[in-house]
């Protein structure tokens, strides 16, 4: 359904068509983007060779290649988090939750509004607790089924967050100079 050879502006004119159709079912597909936007990203700014990534990734021993008993494949923004944390975050990079909230601003989302923030049962939440909100009721519960759609005003705030979450690594990833689209991301020796 991706390639690496869109750009971010082909994937956000899909994603929107699909949003016209089925809102439940392009917020599916936003949060595919996101966590496929996340993962690019992380190969493009860490610090580990991109072999090593793939491994941690997958949850394999990094020097064998073996799945690792001791380490989970990387599936939950709590992986992400990690990840992100032992590769990207150092120096001037901010830690994986803290570039959400310097990242993405809540009230430029469209949909947000007080009454969607009161819903979650705390006021003044930032970013980050959105996003984790988010991940969980909407992401988590439909992909396992235990929710088979969103209401569509609901639907369509999610989608608008994750969208502006994957287009925030994009442009950060840019900022850095590298780009996630466009060819394969391949480091053969860690960076200094």
């Amino acid at each position: 359904m991706f390639s690496i050879y869109e750009t971010r502006s082909d994937r956000e004119k899909l994603l929107n068509n699909l949003l016209e159709q089925d809102p439940t079912l392009a917020l599916i597909v936003a949060f595919i983007d996101f966590e496929w936007t996340v993962r690019r990203t992380i190969l493009a700014l860490g610090k580990s060779s991109t072999k090593v990534i793939r491994a941690r990734y997958a949850g394999e021993n990094p020097e064998t290649g073996q799945k690792d008993c001791n380490r989970r494949a990387v599936c939950s923004l709590d992986g992400f988090n990690e990840l992100w944390n032992q590769e990207v975050a150092s120096g001037s990079a901010r830690k994986f939750y803290d570039f959400f909230n310097n990242a993405v601003k809540l009230r430029n989302v469209p949909g947000f509004n007080k009454d969607l923030a009161a819903a979650s049962g705390k006021k003044n939440r930032n970013t980050a607790d959105y996003l984790k909100i988010v991940y969980e009721r909407f992401r988590n519960t439909l992909i396992h089924g235990s929710r088979t759609t969103v209401k569509p005003d609901k639907a369509r705030f999610a989608f608008h967050f994750v969208t502006a979450c994957s287009r925030a690594l994009c442009d950060y990833a840019e900022e850095q100079g590298k780009s996630i689209y466009g060819k394969k991301i391949v480091r053969i020796k860690p960076r200094q």
